[in-house]
């Protein structure tokens, strides 16, 4: 990811999370997953982690094993099942398909508040990237 780009998302971030700031203070989200692209891996989101844990968040970085969709996906649930309440989402490019399924996930105990995909496709639940272009190109997807 390029330094213009992972500042982009950073500022991104942050205004997401300065949205739920707002919010009272008892039911305020504070786990944050990040989810990486394709032919990358979780360390192109330290910049962004860092920042959020030194402002407070419980932040936890996906590291998909890229074997396959279904894979990539197993691996962002695993993730979500060991956070300890709800949480935002957050994704560039191929992991914006990853977090669209996992996050809409109704056997989940996790509640998924918010999510958010950069440069990425959010492809409808049950349909992978290559079932065909039939995303929407970015942006958030509030959830509750």
């Amino acid at each position: 990811m390029s330094n213009s780009m992972r500042s982009f998302c950073i500022v991104l971030l942050l205004l997401a999370c300065g949205r739920l700031s707002a919010q009272n203070h008892e039911h305020r989200v504070r786990n944050v997953v990040l989810v990486h692209g394709a032919w990358a891996d979780g360390s192109g989101w330290k910049g962004v982690y860092d920042i959020l844990v030194k402002d407070g968040y419980n932040v936890s970085i996906v590291q998909e094993p890229e074997t396959s969709f279904k894979d990539d996906v197993a691996a962002t649930k695993r993730v979500l099942a060991q956070q300890d309440g709800p949480c935002i989402l957050v994704a560039h490019s191929y992991g914006g398909a990853v977090i669209t399924e996992a996050g809409m996930d109704p056997h989940s105990r996790i509640e998924v508040r918010s999510s958010y995909e950069k440069y990425s496709f959010a492809l409808g639940a049950g349909i992978g990237a290559r079932d065909g272009n039939t995303g929407r190109e970015g942006g958030t997807c509030d959830r509750g």
